[in-house]
This record gives structure tokens, sequence and C-alpha cells, in this order.
């Protein structure tokens, strides 16, 4: 059931950003040069793929601070929103430069390498026993990143293509 949650999830998503990328691509012709265009475009970049990376920013905070922190879940959350507002000011100065393309590009190719590189992540901070028994969590969370790594892998090369 976890599972159908989270595909209707990422379908929803895909379906959302599809919309906000189809908007841009329709008015981009007519009103490139406009603040308000230009404002669209830096929140769908940074709704796009810094959200994500915001994400995977909280599974690497999750992984890389120790178990007994004070207030783990606070310094966890705070990299999630330090990670997300980074990724708007640079939509923000990507776009308000004329360079759209590359924020694009940019954040896609930070989201793939943070997402290919969280198993591998895993595996130097987790037990080593704990890591080759079974298939619980971490693994199933590792292997969907690995995943979605892939696919940002893929969308980066075909923007550097364009």
């Amino acid at each position: 059931m976890r599972w159908l949650y989270f595909i209707s999830g990422l379908v929803g998503s895909v379906m959302m950003s599809g919309g906000l990328i189809l908007f841009l691509m329709k008015h981009r012709a007519k009103k490139r040069r406009t603040f308000l265009f230009r404002l669209a475009e830096t929140l769908t970049i940074a709704v796009t793929t810094g959200l994500p990376l915001a994400c995977l920013a909280y599974l690497w905070a999750n992984r890389l601070f120790w178990s007994d922190l004070p207030d783990r879940s606070l310094f966890e959350i705070r990299s999630f929103f330090i990670i997300w507002a980074l990724s708007l000011i640079h939509a923000a100065v990507r776009n308000f430069t004329g360079r759209p393309q590359k924020g694009w590009n940019e954040q896609c190719c930070v989201f793939a390498a943070f997402a290919l590189a969280l198993c591998p992540l895993d595996f130097i901070t987790r037990n080593v026993n704990s890591f080759l028994s079974g298939f619980d969590v971490y693994k199933t969370v590792d292997l969907t990143a690995l995943c979605l790594g892939a696919i940002a892998l893929f969308i980066h090369r075909r923007l550097i293509a364009l």
C-alpha cells in the first residue's frame, strides 16, 4: 500500500512539473524578458529541481549527523530548508542574468550527483552487517534514489544537447 502512495505522489509531482514547464514553454517567446516571467521560471526551477534536491539533503543529513546529536531532527530540517533556499537563490541568479537553461542544467546535475552518491554514503555510514542483511527501508530508499539519480542524469544529458 505504501508503494501505491509513493507512485501516486511521483505521478502527481511529474504532472504538476510538466504543467509548469509547458506553461513556461508556451509563454517564453513573448514574455521572456519580463520580470513576472523570470520570477515564474525561478519559482519553477526551485520547486521542480530544488525541492527534490532539498529532500536529498535531508536524507544526506540523516546519514551524516550522528544519532546521539542533541536536536538532530532540527538540524535535518534546517538542512532541508537551507538547501531549498540556496536552490531558489541559484535559480534567481541564473534567471535574472539571462541564463535559465544553465540553472535547470546545473540543478539537475547536482541532484543526479547527490542521488547517485546516496547509496555509497549509506554503505560508508552504516554498519556493514546491517547493510548486508536483508532488504530494509534504507535499501529501498537508496534504490529509489539511484533510479531518480539516473533519470536526472539522463535529463541533464538531454539539456546539454539542447
